[in-house]
């Protein structure tokens, strides 16, 4: 093979153009704004009791398949950049992403709220979160945080 393409010169420009249209795509990619996800019939906690007034009752108290809920993002250039993004599996553990850094936990949920354990070292103090939904676990929000920001998250598609 050889290290010239037709119209592009040396490999080492074609690097760099490569290199430049994989940042453009990259770039363009990530600055759009996601569509509100829609509710649908997995976004509730899987249920095997009734459910009452006060909220749906789960007799293992986690959701029945993978989830993984969106929250603000920061571009490059102010830092890191990344995301704040829970996730939550069947068996009850958990990730909460802090723009690029993740810290593992568990959950449970508990009617219309989830409570989020951090796993973290014996000599850490615990940290334990609380999310609060009011439309079916298609957002949540931190408890007593306002809505919006670091605090708000969306249900991903």
């Amino acid at each position: 093979m050889t290290d010239k393409l037709v119209g592009l010169g040396s490999g080492r420009r074609y690097r760099w153009f490569a290199f430049g249209a994989l940042v453009s795509l990259l770039i363009g990619c990530s600055s759009g704004e996601r569509p509100p996800a829609e509710s649908s019939a997995d976004a509730a906690p899987h249920t095997t009791a009734t459910a009452s007034a006060s909220g749906p009752k789960t007799a293992d108290k986690h959701f029945a398949a993978p989830r993984e809920y969106l929250g603000a993002c920061l571009k490059e250039g102010r830092g890191a950049g990344g995301c704040y993004k829970l996730t939550f599996q069947p068996d009850g553990t958990a990730s909460r992403w802090l723009l690029d850094a993740a810290e593992p936990g568990t959950y449970e949920i508990e009617g219309n709220k989830i409570r989020y354990r951090a796993k973290r070292a014996p000599a850490d103090p615990e940290v334990v979160i609380t999310l609060v939904t009011t439309d079916g676990f298609a957002t949540l929000n931190e408890e007593g945080a306002p809505p919006g920001g670091e605090s708000s998250y969306r249900l991903q598609p």
